[in-house]
């Protein structure tokens, strides 16, 4: 492959982003995604971004997890472009990966906790959160909070995010359902 040669593109970073922008061969576009850990950071941007604007891609079983993995070592520099893409690929998975990613850290998570528009945004923050006991609240919280707590399919996950969040409200509501009535 033209991408391979000792970590070095034999390719110059216009040729892949055409590449990846234009060639309609899935092969070709396995070989691009494979090829961005060994390329600079602006180069992965370009062309992992894309990559994954290709929708026929998204039912692909490895191509929007190699792009997910090129992406995965540059997109702590850049949260909001990288949940910006999230929010435009059609490939589920890959934003799937970029919001549980974010939800891993807490500057990712103030960046996630200003996109989160759906149940499914909200429960990759929950998945991402599950091994942590208590996590500090970000800043735009009680927004989303309020803004999606009235969906019925997103009320648990509501819940579940902000006790972990240390949510006194949500915290003391959850302890009133589990405690008998006092006399």
């Amino acid at each position: 492959l033209s991408t391979e040669q000792l970590g070095i593109s034999k390719l110059d970073a216009e040729s892949l982003l055409q590449l990846a922008q234009t060639d309609s061969s899935p092969t070709v576009r396995l070989a691009l995604a494979s090829a961005l850990p060994n390329l600079d950071a602006k180069t992965v941007w370009e062309v992992a971004s894309a990559l994954a604007m290709h929708g026929e891609d998204k039912d692909d079983r490895f191509l929007p997890k190699m792009i997910w993995f090129g992406l995965a070592r540059v997109i702590e520099q850049d949260w909001a472009r990288g949940l910006a893409l999230a929010e435009k690929t059609p490939m589920p998975s890959l934003a799937d990966s970029i919001r549980w990613y974010a939800g891993k850290s807490a500057e990712g998570r103030e960046a996630l906790v200003k996109t989160l528009k759906t149940t499914r945004d909200l429960q990759m923050l929950a998945f991402s959160l599950k091994d942590e006991a208590a996590v500090m609240m970000p800043a735009g919280w009680q927004q989303v909070r309020s803004d999606l707590s009235d969906k019925a399919d997103a009320s648990d996950a509501v819940r579940e995010v902000s006790a972990l969040f240390g949510d006194k409200e949500v915290l003391a509501e959850m302890r009133a359902g589990v405690l008998p009535a006092r006399r």
